[in-house]
């Protein structure tokens, strides 16, 4: 195509593909040309580059007036409410936020509302003095980080920066490092709230943790494979149940420690521990242990379970690990009595699966066997002596195991969802 062929009112169309139409020709070198979707924009180029489509147009910028929306590049609609030149603009934000911007600012659609709430955890900055800057805003940052990822729920007020600074520099007491914790005041807590949360050294913090050993079922009480025994803090021992003693005179001792160094929080720190004793003793477990346990075989027996269980990072509750009965004074028997009472039935019922050792006929075993039965709890038998089921047993039982390695292997199928199975004794009928 010739310089002379081009006409007025002829479209084109440049390398990317956006169509423009001839509105003025003065020479080869400056031919005006218009966008075809917004014709105000107005570009000169060169017979040269428009036969080849070698040429790009000006970004098409709207006319920004009062009265003018658009959204944002975060997706917040906006609208200019104040315009004076196009150094100062006025916007309101969907959130009610007024900004002063630039018109170059508007026309980008970069707006920056603080007012804004963040995709994944629903906080904002807010409006207000308060900044990245400020000591409070790792820790506002951090818990909504964890509420994000976690069951944990968070007030509303605190999902604005400013309100949480506020608080944060009324409780601020000056640690190595601080941090924010919900659960001291509140054992089990998962809200944080002004009314719920604590301002607490990291350290504090740590020592509360309350998580189950990876090693095994019991909280703080792990199984070695190689030394075979069970651990707890650095130490290790053959029975369980010192294992387990042990663990609990390591943490009161731990709580009282950090009372001496931190005075100011003996009260909470108290309470929380007294609320992880009741919690641990009265908390849900995989199954529960019923079977005697008052001769060396009947003891052998339950503690090879026991330990089997623990291998196996499924939780349990034992009875024997309460005491045995004719170990108690006499003095003290009547209310003894009483609370073994009403700690196996609790337990019994807060238990997924009925564990019951069959052999020697043990009375107390087969009263919590009854009321498994009664509360239509899954029941799991087993023998060390060969015993079968008679009709009763055999009906409510889901499956009868002669090894305690079969009975586990159960265990874990039910917890699982999986059906049990039987292990068939020597000359049974089926």
């Amino acid at each position: 195509m010739k310089f002379s062929d081009v006409k007025e009112g002829m479209k084109f169309a440049n390398n990317k593909g956006v169509s423009v139409t001839v509105v003025g020709i003065k020479n080869a070198m400056d031919i005006s040309v218009s966008l075809d979707d917004y014709p105000d924009v107005i570009k000169t180029v060169r017979m040269e580059r428009l036969k080849t489509g070698c040429f790009l147009m000006t970004k098409h910028y709207p006319v920004i007036e009062e009265g003018y929306s658009f959204i944002s590049n975060t997706g917040n609609k906006c609208e200019v409410i104040e315009y004076v030149d196009k150094w100062n603009v006025k916007i309101r934000t969907q959130y009610g936020t007024v900004v002063s911007t630039r018109q170059s600012m508007i026309e980008d659609c970069r707006v920056y509302d603080r007012n804004q709430p963040r995709k994944t955890t629903k906080s904002f900055m807010g409006v207000g003095r308060y900044g990245r800057e400020h000591k409070s805003y790792s820790s506002w940052s951090h818990m909504h980080h964890r509420v994000a990822s976690s069951d944990s729920t968070v007030c509303d007020d605190w999902l604005d920066l400013q309100n949480f600074a506020v608080w944060f520099e009324d409780n601020y007491t000056e640690y190595s490092k601080t941090v924010i914790d919900k659960d001291c005041l509140l054992f089990g807590n998962k809200h944080y709230s002004p009314e719920t949360c604590l301002l607490i050294p990291d350290d504090v913090n740590a020592m509360m943790q309350d998580k189950t050993s990876t090693m095994g079922s019991f909280l703080g009480v792990g199984f070695c494979n190689t030394k075979n025994k069970y651990g707890s803090y650095g130490k290790w021992f053959v029975e369980l149940d010192d294992a387990i003693k042990y663990f609990w005179e390591h943490k009161l001792s731990n709580f009282k420690n950090k009372t001496e160094k931190y005075p100011e929080l003996e009260e909470p720190l108290m309470s929380h521990y007294n609320s992880l004793v009741r919690h641990h003793s009265s908390r849900a477990f995989d199954c529960y242990i019923g079977g005697p346990f008052f001769n060396e075989r009947e003891l052998s027996l339950i503690k090879r379970l026991e330990q089997r269980l623990v291998k196996n990072k499924i939780s349990f509750f034992s009875p024997r690990l309460g005491g045995i009965i004719k170990d108690i004074e006499c003095a003290d028997k009547s209310e003894a009595l009483k609370a073994i009472y009403n700690s196996n039935v609790h337990n019994l019922n807060m238990s997924s699966i009925f564990v019951c050792v069959i052999d020697d006929n043990d009375s107390g075993t087969m009263f919590e066997y009854g009321w498994a039965a009664n509360d239509d709890k899954p029941i799991l038998t087993l023998t060390d002596k060969g015993y079968g089921l008679n009709v009763m047993l055999k009906l409510s039982s889901s499956a009868h195991s002669t090894t305690v390695e079969g009975l586990v292997e159960n265990i874990k199928k039910m917890l699982n969802g999986e059906p049990p199975v039987s292990e068939k004794l020597t000359g049974e009928v089926t």
